[in-house]
This record gives structure tokens, sequence and C-alpha cells, in this order.
């Protein structure tokens, strides 16, 4: 948590997929509060299961340049090959809809935990994860004041 002390951070910083549990989010406040920092708000983008699954099992990187694809979504112009340097795409061993799923039912569950944790707090919402990015980014600003 060190680079919550940097410049940049000196204004308000966005934690993403940070804190996971109640516990880690115990243990952050208490780091912040000794920074003399607190967390003002947390979104939870909330996205349907099988939507979620279908975007990680549609993930492709290029093994040169890392560039990302999703096969339904962002789909390279030549199946297999990245449009940016001509590389090998590759989907990476835990993109299997199994462990996916696995990974996804292990997050409900330390989520719900967590969302309650920062609801008691007054600090949760939760907005639509598959809004497109005008309406997300919107919301968010309505969420943090900005509107």
């Amino acid at each position: 948590m060190v680079f919550l002390r940097e410049r940049d951070c000196k204004d308000g910083f966005i934690l993403d997929g940070f804190p996971r549990t109640a516990a880690q989010a115990e243990a952050l406040c208490e780091i912040l509060t000794d920074m003399g920092r607190r967390i003002d708000m947390v979104v939870d983008f909330s996205v349907d299961e099988e939507e979620l699954i279908k975007r990680i099992v549609g993930r492709r990187i290029c093994k040169n340049c890392l560039m990302g694809y999703n096969i339904w979504f962002a789909p390279p112009a030549k199946e297999g090959v990245c449009d940016r340097c001509g590389g090998e795409l590759l989907r990476r061993e835990d993109d299997s809809e199994q462990t996916a799923r696995a990974r996804f039912k292990v997050y409900k569950e330390q989520s719900e935990e967590l969302g309650a944790y920062y609801d008691a707090a007054g600090k949760y919402r939760k907005i639509d994860g598959a809004a497109g990015v005008e309406e997300i980014f919107e919301k968010i600003e309505e969420i943090i004041g900005k509107k």
C-alpha cells in the first residue's frame, strides 16, 4: 500500500479487485486510517454470471505483444492472429469454463460478505456492469459526485 503515499494518489485512488474479503477490507481500513486516508465509495460492477463466463472463456492474448482480444466481443481480423504484430493468439490455461465457474463461485461468496461490510458503512453502490461504457461512466460520475 506504499503506492498510496505517492503524489499521483494525493487527490484519490481507485483499487480494482481489492479488497476481496471483509477481513481484507478491515485490514485496509486500518492501514488507510494510519495514513490519514479512507475509502469513500465502493462500486460493484454487477454482471450476469453467464456473461462473465463468456467474457473469460473468449479471452485471447498475443504471445508476442500481449495485445488482448475476445473472440465474441473484440475479435482479431484473422482468427488466431494478432492484428498488431501477427503473433499467435493464445488462451490462458485458467480461462477454461470450469475454472471460470469455480472462480466465480468463490467471488460471489466473498463479494456478498464484502458488499455487506461496505453497505453497513454506507459506502456501497452496485451498478450494471454490462451497460454501455458511456452509461457506466455517467453512473460512476453520479456516484462520486461529479454530476
